[in-house]
């Protein structure tokens, strides 16, 4: 009985993320021939607005924040009779600013504030340089953002409040960065390329995101409790009835983790932070809403994406207890769920092979080793992600975390230590008892475990 109830909660969680992206896929498929062939430079709109670009930073690399100002030197060479202003709003001591100052070739229009106390951290940040800056139209960007021309001209265009997806950039050329680069822009594509030519309601980015002044003012900026501040502001967005647009041409560049701590940090903050404003803050908003009832449904189920981890780390850690106390179980019952698990394997392969052929960012041979790399890299980490989700939910308070933009260590990641040890126990109790369907779990997790361990290091 446990040996079932395991394959079925691993099942779930591929079947509820394969189903939910093959149907944004079909139901954008009429429009990706469409923009495919679009050749317009903006999409937002014929008149220019004043912009102010808010870079919110905290200990970072003094050469990540050099590479920021020498990035909007070019810009600001090149669109000379533009109007917009660079805000650098810096948690960090004197000393550092002082050094950074000395160093930095700014142009004209680039402020730099230096908050001594850090109070309320980044949502502070993002709210002073709000404060700091008199543009009508603000866009928030990370440190380690990369922008150009085309970018900051679709900004200042923008009319309400528009979106720029992601692409990726790699650093060091590490497997987990290419992985987790694939992984980026895959969700990006699905989650917000798609879901807006579904005429879905598209959540804010962090790092991205263009808000004209008022609108921003009038959801009355970022409280100080709130982790995950582009779902909040998603929420408050939706209450008020505003659907943010997306740039169909232009992206933004972000890095991504150098390695599986980072990843956790990134991961298991945006799990709880997103679970933490569908619980705090969702549902007045989605009540008062003037949209649609099936446009706020779907924006509801989008939050609930931290929960899509949850059947399947419940599956992994069942199957340990199935492992002790079912013996004598052969494969042969289990060959329809086995069919199953490959049925749904296949629909999330549909998805992935569309998005190679329209994005043309990956060959095909490429592609199919970095989907086993995320495959990887997702069960690595679906127990973070799943109790962060469960913190969430229960309300217990979590502070905002940083993603480390350098690499923080060269041993094996906790992640992986788990997983060979949860994979040892199943595979030796699954042997003593003779618990065939066990066995497979276990030994799928030995290959995750030791494939990790050699090439995420």
């Amino acid at each position: 009985m446990l040996s079932e109830v395991s394959w079925i909660l691993i099942i779930a969680s591929l079947a509820i993320t394969s189903l939910y992206h093959i149907t944004i896929v079909v139901r954008a498929i009429p429009n990706l021939k469409m923009v495919k062939g679009l050749g317009e430079k903006h999409v937002f709109g014929s008149y220019i607005h004043s912009l102010s670009l808010v870079i919110p930073s905290k200990n970072e690399p003094m050469e990540i924040v050099l590479g920021s100002m020498d990035m909007f030197k070019n810009i600001k060479y090149n669109l000379s009779n533009r109007h917009f202003s660079i805000v650098y709003v810096l948690d960090d001591d004197l000393n550092y600013v002082k050094n950074l100052i000395s160093k930095a070739d700014m142009v004209e229009d680039t402020i730099v504030i230096l908050r001594i106390n850090g109070l309320y951290r980044r949502n502070g940040a993002i709210n002073d340089g709000f404060r700091f800056s008199y543009e009508e139209n603000v866009m928030v960007l990370d440190i380690d953002a990369r922008v150009d021309v085309e970018v900051i001209e679709s900004a200042m265009r923008c009319e309400n409040v528009c979106v720029f997806p992601w692409r990726t950039y790699i650093r060091y050329g590490t497997y987990l960065e290419e992985a987790v680069s694939f992984m980026t822009n895959y969700g990006s594509w699905i989650l917000y390329k798609l879901r807006s030519l579904s005429k879905l309601f598209i959540y804010p980015l962090g790092s991205g995101t263009v808000y004209r002044r008022d609108i921003f003012v009038s959801l009355g900026m970022l409280p100080p409790d709130i982790v995950q501040d582009d779902m909040y502001l998603g929420v408050k967005l939706l209450g008020y009835g505003v659907m943010p647009r997306i740039s169909l041409k232009e992206y933004i560049l972000v890095s991504v983790p150098q390695d599986l701590y980072a990843l956790r940090i990134q991961q298991s903050r945006w799990s709880y932070g997103t679970i933490d404003v569908l619980i705090r803050k969702s549902i007045k908003e989605f009540r008062r809403s003037r949209l649609d009832f099936w446009t706020r449904l779907e924006a509801f189920f989008y939050l609930l994406q931290p929960f899509f981890t949850m059947p399947y780390t419940f599956g992994i850690y069942l199957s340990l207890v199935s492992s002790i106390i079912e013996k004598g179980i052969g494969i042969k019952g289990f060959m329809p769920l086995i069919f199953i698990y490959i049925l749904f394997m296949a629909l999330e392969s549909v998805s992935i092979y569309l998005f190679l052929r329209f994005e043309e960012l990956y060959s095909n041979r490429k592609a199919l080793f970095l989907s086993g790399r995320t495959s990887a890299i997702m069960s690595l980490i679906s127990p973070y992600i799943t109790i962060n989700a469960i913190y969430g939910l229960i309300g217990r308070r979590l502070e905002y975390r940083i993603t480390p933009k350098i690499k923080m260590s060269s041993k094996m990641d906790t992640s992986i230590v788990i997983t060979i040890l949860l994979a040892i126990l199943i595979i030796c109790l699954s042997i003593y008892n003779h618990n065939i369907p066990m066995f497979i779990i276990g030994l799928q997790q030995i290959v995750i475990g030791v494939y990790s361990a050699i090439r995420f290091r």
